[in-house]
């Protein structure tokens, strides 16, 4: 027979696994707000150059880290980035259109008030 502590620990594991994986799977685009410093960093891996991680993170103002941890969840958000190593030389990043989740039709919805 379990404990409560360890039939809670089972739980609150299986659940972390169920949204880790429904919320790693994109069918469609989620684009970031206009104006946000991640449309900014879109905008800069959209460009058929891309950026490096070097270069984006001064441009944002960000540690790299931050921005590296930005690019994942761009990915989790639908975009496809890639990474071109380069010999001795920082690697690039950039979207790729192609592969890119496509954009989510929109619902005129009524507003009420």
């Amino acid at each position: 027979m379990r404990t409560k502590l360890e039939t809670d620990m089972t739980t609150k594991t299986t659940n972390s696994i169920a949204l880790k994986s429904a919320s790693s799977v994109s069918t469609a685009l989620n684009p970031p707000r206009d104006g946000t410093k991640q449309a900014k960093l879109v905008s800069m891996l959209s460009r058929k150059s891309g950026a490096t991680l070097a270069k984006a993170s001064e441009t944002l103002g960000w540690q790299p880290h931050t921005t590296s941890a930005t690019m994942t969840g761009l990915r989790k958000r639908g975009y496809a980035i890639e990474r071109q190593a380069r010999d001795g030389k920082p690697s690039i990043y950039r979207i790729d259109a192609e592969k890119t989740a496509p954009l989510p039709e929109t619902v005129d919805a009524e507003v009420t008030s």
